[in-house]
């Protein structure tokens, strides 16, 4: 179907609200003044406005639709989004939460993988993950996010509220994390809080890792925290051993 079919099938009323705001924004500030790229983006907001592209729509869908590439929908959508007043960081940070409890997770090693086709919203992903000192993997797909396991619950903790982490462990359980995989998200911590116990001689190390936790793994990396003491003091390490003594009692 083409696009002047699908536009012909709009109610009479929206069709005329769309024309008022394109010959009202073409004309201003003067008639033609616009240059082509004003042009497209404003046609293009008239159809988002008008239900016909948007995010219920993919971005191959309305590259057919208005037969032009992909690569220029993703260009249009993001400075259209960009535009948008009603686009605020609280509005992001809504619609970013609700992505990830909705999406379909995969596992790949040692890293959590999920798509966002939204260029804005993707956009708004990754500046927080920077936040968190994190580098996504955007190697073999653009709309594919790869995270590091062991930094997703930073993620989670910083936008989800318990209720929306729940749906999403859910989802990762579904692509293949074993039951209970926010635990397993942030295990890699537990591995780097055990060689730090190593290096620097016992649990105080831990518990000072533990103090600078985010409150979401806590509790997590303080279970982790007391075996790791446990085992220190049956090696010999809580009586001066040290290192050297755990490894004659494993040897």
């Amino acid at each position: 179907m083409s696009l002047s079919d699908t536009f012909r099938k709009l109610p009479e009323r929206v069709r005329a609200q769309i024309a008022d705001q394109l010959i009202t924004r073409y004309c201003d500030p003067a008639f033609g003044a616009l240059p082509k790229r004003e042009i497209d983006l404003l046609f293009f907001g008239a159809l988002v406005d008008a239900g016909l592209v948007g995010p219920k729509t993919t971005q191959y869908d309305t590259a057919r639709l208005l037969r032009v590439t992909p690569a220029r929908i993703r260009s249009l959508a993001f400075q259209a989004g960009l535009r948008d007043p009603h686009a605020t960081a609280d509005t992001l940070r809504r619609r970013l939460a609700e992505a990830l409890t909705t999406v379909q997770y995969a596992k790949e090693e040692m890293l959590v993988v999920f798509g966002i086709e939204d260029p804005l919203l993707q956009a708004d992903l990754v500046a927080r993950l920077k936040a968190l000192e994190v580098t996504p993997d955007f190697s073999f797909n653009r709309e594919l996010v790869r995270i590091p396991k062991s930094m997703f619950g930073d993620l989670l903790d910083a936008l989800l509220d318990e209720q929306k982490k729940q749906q999403v462990v859910k989802g990762l359980v579904r692509a293949g994390f074993p039951d209970g995989s926010f635990r397993e998200v942030v295990k890699g911590a537990l591995g780097k809080l055990a060689e730090k116990v190593a290096d620097e001689a016992g649990k105080q190390a831990a518990k000072e890792i533990v103090d600078a936790a985010s409150p979401a793994i806590r509790s997590l990396l303080g279970q982790g925290v007391e075996a790791v003491g446990r085992a220190w003091k049956t090696f010999g390490g809580g009586k001066g051993g040290g290192p050297g003594a755990t490894d004659t009692a494993l040897a």
